[in-house]
């Protein structure tokens, strides 16, 4: 079936997957109205006889002139057997994955070919020929602009709190990453472990390594921003606590969430190191911290 059933599902279904992609598909009777409705990559090498890339192209161009979100890549010199291979790498499983529509309920029947991967997950259904695991060599090239500005903070600057993870990303072969929905899926060996978000609280899917590391940073980030404002509150002027206003909104939240109990119950178990510095998680340290803000608060008026 390959990326040929594809360009057939994309003619008989549309409206029906997130985003499709199509590996050196063959492309007979395409309707460029019908494609048009589904975002679709479409990649050709270069060498390849019997699908000559300029013919290719123009099947492409017909369908982002009826309207279609289309990206095209001419991969030089490689022949089929070596398009199917080589196409499939992060960066161009990350934008398939990126896009998103609600999930069909009419019945579809796929062949049973292993050249075929359908991938339904809760709201979302993409399409893929030909099956392929994702390359950490990769990593690098993923596509992150789909990605949630705030977990894009979180992740991309120095002190975000979850920059650690993405260095270990980078350096960790067993660990993979795809944007989904504007979060960022965490697999180790084609494995999903964890999910991380911009707002909402990581989850953690399975126990692994990278998931520990997340609790470990989350407590040294939060234990910075803990001493910062402990200083600021001593120091006592207007300026000072100006500037921990982001600090203690973090810290507050942490405070109240389910992530506090979590760290606060690994802590009473044993389970964090007793060289980790873990002052947030004394009962009464963040308490105090904001009871104290909010009196000096009160009393020069900021």
């Amino acid at each position: 079936m390959g990326g040929g059933g594809v360009w057939r599902l994309l003619n008989e279904c549309p409206n029906t997957f997130a985003a499709a992609f199509v590996a050196s598909g063959m492309y007979r009777n395409i309707n460029p109205q019908m494609a048009a409705q589904t975002p679709l990559f479409v990649t050709v090498g270069g060498a390849e006889d019997d699908r000559p890339k300029e013919d290719c192209q123009r099947v492409t161009e017909s369908i982002r002139a009826a309207g279609g979100e289309v990206r095209f890549d001419i991969i030089p010199g490689l022949n089929h057997p070596q398009t199917c291979e080589q196409s499939f790498t992060v960066e161009r499983i990350g934008w398939v994955f990126g896009h998103e529509r609600p999930c069909v309920t009419d019945s579809i029947r796929f062949g049973h070919s292993p050249a075929v991967l359908c991938c339904l997950h809760s709201k979302i259904m993409h399409i893929f020929a030909q099956k392929n695991s994702l390359k950490t060599s990769d990593m690098q090239t993923i596509d992150t602009t789909n990605l949630c500005s705030h977990l894009q903070k979180k992740l991309f600057e120095e002190d975000g709190i979850y920059h650690p993870l993405w260095m270990t990303l980078q350096d960790d072969s067993e660990l993979t990453a795809i944007v989904r929905s504007r979060q960022l899926h965490i697999y180790r060996n084609s494995k999903k472990v964890l999910v991380l978000a911009g707002s909402s609280a990581p989850k953690i899917i399975r126990e692994d390594p990278i998931c520990e590391l997340l609790q470990i940073e989350r407590i040294k980030w939060m234990e910075q921003r803990f001493d910062k404002a402990l200083a600021a509150i001593k120091d006592g002027s207007a300026d000072s606590l100006k500037a921990i206003e982001e600090d203690v909104a973090e810290l507050s939240k942490y405070y109240g969430s389910e992530l506090w109990k979590q760290d606060f119950a690994a802590d009473e178990a044993g389970k964090l190191s007793p060289n980790l510095k873990r002052g947030v998680l004394s009962e009464d340290g963040i308490w105090n911290l904001l009871a104290d803000y909010r009196e000096i608060e009160k009393t020069i008026g900021i």
